[in-house]
């Protein structure tokens, strides 16, 4: 791959009113120079957002132990989010393919009502000199 960057977002996707319609909402952006930049900017997100959504049971003070549980990873967005970004081996091989394919990478996270979805895009500099997917 030609010296470029890589464009990190995460965006939230839900329902409107209840209603049908479904929209996106960029809810971060951020453009680097190196994959390892871009994942470590996806996990700190990734951790963001669970915790907005239901903050962790280890690490909040206010929760009582009673009702702090573990919930597998797929049950909900938090659950996946936060899953994900504590899977060192699964970080790694998210590096190794960006590294090696240069092919987008997308986290998902879904709750009953919105998705959440993390993405890391290779961009390179074509032979033009313009920056491009």
């Amino acid at each position: 791959m030609k010296a470029g960057s890589f464009v990190c977002r995460v965006v939230a996707e839900g329902q409107v009113y209840g209603r049908d319609l479904r929209v996106p909402f960029v809810l971060g952006a951020v453009e680097t120079v190196s994959p390892e930049l871009a994942l470590r900017w996806l996990t700190r997100q990734a951790l963001r957002i669970a915790d907005g959504l239901d903050p962790d049971p280890r690490r909040t003070e206010w929760l009582p132990v009673a009702f702090a549980r573990e919930v597998p990873p797929g049950w909900d967005a938090p659950a996946t989010l936060r899953g994900w970004a504590g899977d060192p081996l699964a970080r790694e091989v998210a590096l190794a393919r960006l590294k090696r394919d240069a092919r987008p990478l997308f986290v998902v996270g879904e709750d009953h009502d919105c998705r959440y979805t993390l993405s890391v895009s290779p961009r390179s500099v074509g032979r033009s000199g313009r920056w491009g997917p």
